[in-house]
């Protein structure tokens, strides 16, 4: 009939999940910078460079945030995994500096970490 058009699926990058946490890791990751500015500018370098790797890994989770609208939409393991693969290697292609952000991240996360309970002992 015209005139009547069929629902078109939403990709699930789109979709509600996927949308609410791009968005909530996209803003503490702006949170997280806002306090390592301030922990540079007040001399707590050690926290500073921990909250810095937080917010590299915030921010190279909201380019992964459709991985997790697949672990809450999709139940069977198996099509999980393979969705999550597939998307996976989408993103190796497309943007590989991602996993080197998130990898810089977690360096300066553990260092800060080192930094400050060296001050304990």
């Amino acid at each position: 009939m015209p005139g009547i058009q069929q629902p078109t699926k939403t990709p699930i990058s789109e979709s509600k999940i996927a949308v609410f946490w791009r968005t909530a890791l996209y803003l503490f990751s702006a949170g997280m910078m806002g306090k390592a500015a301030a922990g540079f500018s007040d001399g707590y370098v050690a926290e500073a460079v921990g909250d810095l790797g937080l917010s590299l890994v915030f921010i190279g989770m909201c380019f992964r945030s459709t991985e997790l609208a697949i672990l809450a939409y999709i139940s069977d393991p198996a099509k999980r995994e393979a969705a999550i693969e597939k998307l996976r290697q989408k993103e190796r292609a497309k943007r590989p500096w991602i996993s080197h952000l998130m990898n810089a991240g977690w360096i300066c996360l553990l260092a800060g970490v080192a930094g400050q309970l060296s001050n304990i002992f």
